[in-house]
């Protein structure tokens, strides 16, 4: 049966809405055809850049930019590329200094980030500092940082997190999320099981040592 699965947060989120960033969170099933709708809603009307890598806008970029132009969207499309002795794309300030100079153009309204931590974090701190609107459309359950409000890049040669801002809206085709490589699935299960251990290792730390602590 082709059924649709939808997952509504709703009455969990509603007594944090005054505090919460991100206003639109979607998750379900055969969701990319349908992403503009929601899209629409949070972003404000104008031009509106995709950032990708190769694989991502395979995977999800080109569905929900057709749906987009469908419901009479304009798109460009900025495409992430690995740096010479990369493997894959690694976030890290060059890669965040070039978007960020791609926005300051001024042709676009907002961003659509289409990926994972990668793209993520780098359309996020690139969109922070450029001053521009952006919402996430993920494509793997690889990392619990979707919705973060802080970006986590390599920056001369240390991976560091940094302050930005959190996306507008954050969407996820459950199926898209499924059919992500096991290894990443396993890295996102793990991120998981870390946050309460750590949690309880920072406020351990801030009793022993009077490190800074945030309830």
């Amino acid at each position: 049966m082709n059924s649709i699965l939808r997952v509504d947060i709703a009455p969990i989120l509603a007594p944090f809405a005054s505090r919460l960033p991100t206003r639109h969170i979607v998750l379900e099933t055969q969701l990319l055809a349908r992403s503009a709708e929601t899209l629409q809603r949070a972003l404000p009307a104008g031009c509106w850049l995709f950032v990708v890598d190769e694989i991502t806008w395979g995977v999800a970029g080109e569905a929900v930019d057709q749906s987009v132009r469908a419901a009479g969207g304009t798109t460009l499309r900025y495409t992430v590329e690995a740096a010479p002795g990369e493997a894959v794309p690694v976030a890290d300030d060059a890669k965040v200094d070039v978007l960020e100079a791609r926005l300051r153009k001024g042709d676009v309204t907002a961003v659509v980030a289409v990926g994972s931590g990668t793209v993520n974090d780098i359309a996020k701190l690139a969109t922070f500092r450029a001053g521009l609107p952006y919402a996430v459309v993920a494509t793997s359950p690889s990392m619990n940082g979707y919705t973060s409000a802080i970006a986590a890049i390599l920056s001369q040669g240390v991976k560091v997190t940094l302050p930005c801002h959190a996306p507008i809206a954050c969407l996820a085709d459950l199926d898209v999320m499924a059919q992500s490589p096991y290894r990443m699935i396993a890295s996102g299960f793990g991120d998981l099981l870390s946050k309460p251990v750590s949690n309880a290792d920072w406020r351990l730390g801030a009793r022993l040592v009077g490190s800074d602590y945030s309830p």
